[in-house]
């Protein structure tokens, strides 16, 4: 079904970030320029047990008036941490299906050397989120374009920082996607 092929890539998309990973290969510091600080991972300071559950909700208005839903959860859990960094398994779940699980793995090392892009056109500011884990005193981003508007909220007391993610469409697919945390351990 297309809304659930949508909502696992949305769902990944917006959860990417994340995990703080990338897969390519880490840079030799020798490459980095002397005036860029190397910047921690939002998952350096994590150990093994610590996690982050979301659900992850996606709507799609669809052309002839109906509305369709799908609500995926995901959950983060490091499963290894060392010097280079932490080992994080992805599990991601399709509520309301009978196929399987998806899990995969990735590690989110230590330092972050990609280059710090600033974009004035990104609002920035803080407020106070609920989602079913709590209340969370957050920084927020937001970012508009192309139809698009996505706002992140972040608190470094969570694993990964991430607390809550809205994105709405209202051009090309008509909808939105909301990412929030259900539940987490910081260990």
């Amino acid at each position: 079904m297309r809304i659930t092929s949508l909502a696992i890539v949305v769902a990944l998309l917006v959860a990417a970030p994340l995990i703080g990973a990338d897969d390519t290969p880490a840079r030799n510091p020798a490459e980095k320029p002397a005036a860029e600080p190397a910047r921690q991972s939002t998952w350096h300071d994590c150990k093994v047990g610590s996690y982050a559950r979301y659900r992850v909700v996606t709507t799609v208005k669809e052309d002839d008036g109906t509305t369709r839903t799908r609500v995926v959860l995901i959950t983060y859990l490091v499963k290894h941490a060392d010097d280079d960094g932490v080992g994080i398994e992805v599990t991601t779940r399709v509520q309301g299906e009978s196929r399987a699980t998806v899990s995969s793995e990735y590690v989110a090392h230590k330092t972050d050397n990609s280059p710090i892009v600033k974009d004035p056109s990104v609002k920035l500011g803080g407020d106070t989120v609920k989602v079913p884990a709590g209340s969370f005193a957050c920084r927020w981003a937001e970012e508009s374009g192309d139809g698009t508007t996505s706002r992140v909220y972040v608190n470094p007391q969570v694993p990964g920082h991430y607390v809550k993610s809205v994105q709405t469409r209202e051009s090309g697919f008509k909808g939105s996607t909301v990412m929030e945390l259900l539940a987490y351990s910081k260990k």
